[in-house]
């Protein structure tokens, strides 16, 4: 039988559609019933406004006419038999700068939605117009949701960076300081390529799942590359396990509490640059720097282009997904993760051993049983199902972080999950080691460290003191520079706002970046407490360096 198409039926007050036995417009009135529905809408200022199968775009001009100028619409067709129906009638796409019109192309829509700077929107809000939509009702809620995610996404990435940034940019250039000429011999640049093409590698996150896993691990330890985050390294030393890497990507003091008894250690260890410095500074083994890119600031440009064999990694958040990205570089062969759980019971967050469910167990009393629900209920929780099927307890982060996981992983073939509990993410689900290893590759003799082979002392970071010095220098001169301007000694404002565009790492935390005017008094007095403050760091950090030559 030969597919329907969309038929124009002629009411004498406009054009009806007829498509796949319905009417996608009223009848007798199709023009006045959806301007009508139209002038009772009301759309608030930052709204992506959402618009699935606008047809023949019947009350879109009212609808432009009374929008904030501050919105966005967004008119998106997924059948193609509808999407230049318009023309037949002799009409025309609106022409107004807020307006698009969308094929089936989500990538398309948030290509938009980025150009049109995702910072302005705070929300998205759907109308339908036409009976178009309950012909794919399934596709644009689909449309929906991403959209929304998107603004979602931006906004709690936005708060992160609103809380987070300065730590990162000081943790940035304190650890600089410390991957000096003292710890030249131990600095392994580069992008992990190459490090492990021989073993399968293993990443440990540490979950309950872990515990399950540990038997495995053991038979088949020198038979794989074992990649560990921190908070899984002394579950896994206690049970006579010792990794061949360490990830730490945490900024925060409390991730010290992982590396006890490490500081001797020759486990070579990948860190973020971000991370707390003092993990950095009192490691003893080989070390890999890396950095995620959690905006694109200036400072990050200039690291990017100053140190060309440093690491730069997306903003992953989450250790374990850190870990696994690095994993899938580090090798062409099978990469397995376990403990990558993103739930938990009540009184259990990670597996035995680990620091976090240490302390659990060493606070727990009658008073404070061990399933307290003050420490696991702190963040919104949610239950959700689990791989087996069953409910599980997670909350929004952990949740984010197996969703994000997927999109990041969801496809990549030689990724496999080992871990018995917790939500799913990515990788084919397996029972044994064995099923990933399979043939691949050959396996190395017992105890041969394949990082040996590469060269160290690539001195690329190592040359971080003049970097440290310039940015510093910098910083001075958009002191004096601001503070002229603010004193009345200086008036070009467009000299000053070129000026604060080379530095727009001091104040792009800022709640209210970007600014109305940048060059306003107020505005600057903010940027100059923040220089002051970096300017204070850059001079600890070139402290450090010279205690370090004066030791060495």
């Amino acid at each position: 039988m030969k597919p329907q198409n969309p038929l124009l039926v002629d009411t004498g007050r406009g054009f009806s559609v007829f498509y796949r036995k319905r009417h996608l417009y009223n009848t007798l009135t199709p023009v006045e019933s959806v301007e009508r529905k139209v002038r009772h809408i009301k759309i608030l200022p930052k709204t992506v406004l959402f618009i699935p199968s606008p047809l023949l775009f019947y009350g879109i001009e009212p609808l432009l006419q009374n929008l904030p100028d501050d919105c966005l619409v967004l008119a998106i067709e997924t059948d193609q038999k509808l999407f230049n129906l318009y023309e037949k009638t002799g009409t025309s796409v609106p022409r107004d700068s807020r307006f698009h019109y969308i094929g089936n192309d989500i990538q398309e829509a948030l290509q938009i939605l980025r150009q049109a700077g995702i910072h302005h929107f705070r929300r998205v809000s759907m109308i339908t117009l036409t009976g178009g939509y309950l012909l794919n009702k399934d596709e644009y809620q689909r449309i929906l949701g991403v959209l929304e995610a998107a603004v979602k996404e931006f906004w709690q990435n936005r708060m992160t960076e609103i809380h987070m940034a300065p730590l990162w940019i000081r943790n940035i250039f304190l650890n600089m300081a410390s991957l000096t000429e003292e710890h030249q011999d131990r600095i392994i640049n580069g992008n992990f390529t190459g490090i492990e093409h021989s073993r399968p590698v293993l990443v440990t996150g540490a979950g309950e799942s872990l515990e399950e896993s540990i038997p495995q691990i053991k038979r088949h330890q020198h038979e794989i590359a074992l990649v560990a985050v921190d908070t899984a390294v002394s579950a896994l030393l206690k049970s006579g396990i010792t990794p061949d890497y360490i990830v730490a990507v945490d900024a925060q003091v409390y991730n010290l509490f992982d590396f006890i008894g490490l500081t001797k250690s020759s486990i070579p260890l990948f860190f973020d640059l971000t991370c707390y410095p003092s993990i950095v500074r009192n490691f003893n083994g080989p070390l890999y720097p890396f950095l995620s890119v959690f905006n694109d600031n200036t400072l990050i440009t200039r690291v990017r282009s100053q140190f060309k064999d440093l690491a730069m990694l997306p903003p992953l958040g989450s250790v374990g997904i850190t870990a696994v990205y690095i994993a899938l570089m580090m090798s062409s062969g099978p990469v397995i993760h376990t403990g990558l759980d993103f739930s938990y019971i009540l009184g259990k967050s990670h597996a035995r051993g680990t620091p976090f469910q240490s302390s659990i167990l060493f606070d727990t009393t009658r008073l404070i049983p061990v399933e307290n629900i003050d420490i696991f209920l702190t963040r919104p929780y949610r239950k959700t199902e689990d791989k087996r099927g069953a409910m599980r307890l997670s909350n929004t982060i952990l949740y984010s972080y197996a969703l994000l996981m997927n999109a990041y992983f969801g496809k990549e073939k030689r990724l496999y999950d080992l871990g018995t509990l917790g939500l799913r993410s990515a990788g084919r689900i397996i029972q044994e080691i064995d099923e990933a290893i399979g043939e691949e590759g050959s396996i190395p003799a017992a105890g041969e460290d394949a990082s040996a082979k590469r060269s160290v002392t690539e001195p690329g970071l190592v040359k971080n003191i003049s970097f440290l010095e310039e940015e510093l220098k910098k910083i001075e001169e958009l002191h004096s520079g601001l503070y002229r301007f603010l004193a009345g000694e200086v008036s070009d404002r467009e000299a000053v706002k070129k000026l604060l565009s080379s530095m727009d790492y001091l104040f792009k935390h800022f709640p209210d970046f970007p600014p109305k005017d940048e060059a306003s008094p107020d505005y600057i007095k903010r940027v100059l407490l923040s220089a002051e403050y970096f300017r204070g760091i850059l001079t600890k950090s070139l402290s450090i360096t010279l205690e370090d030559r004066k030791k060495s």
